[in-house]
């Protein structure tokens, strides 16, 4: 069973804390000069963030366009050399099947 002491510091405890929401409540209800500065600076910084993830996405994308076209040279090079190379090889091998005939 609580005794007196208990009761009563609930009961305080309670005042407290519905001082306290009805406080907040108020805050709340009225507007403040400060509210829009601080939504503002959070959105500025939001903002800031969006157009540099944008601008580093549009520059990764960039760079991955070329390092595809560069691969895609290097790969027709490569082809080009391997082409003239089996070329070559066909010639030396007719060339030497014709000398021993």
């Amino acid at each position: 069973m609580p005794d007196h002491r208990t009761t009563g510091r609930a009961l305080a405890e309670d005042a407290v804390h519905a001082a306290v929401a009805r406080t907040g409540i108020d805050q709340a209800q009225q507007p403040d000069e400060t509210t829009e500065p601080l939504l503002a600076q959070p959105l500025d910084l939001l903002n800031r963030l969006v157009e540099d993830t944008t601008r580093v996405s549009q520059e990764f994308t960039d760079r991955a366009t070329r390092n595809v076209q560069a691969l895609i040279d290097l790969t027709e090079v490569s082809t080009s050399g391997w082409q003239q190379a089996v070329s070559e090889l066909s010639q030396q091998m007719q060339q030497a099947i014709a000398d021993q005939t």
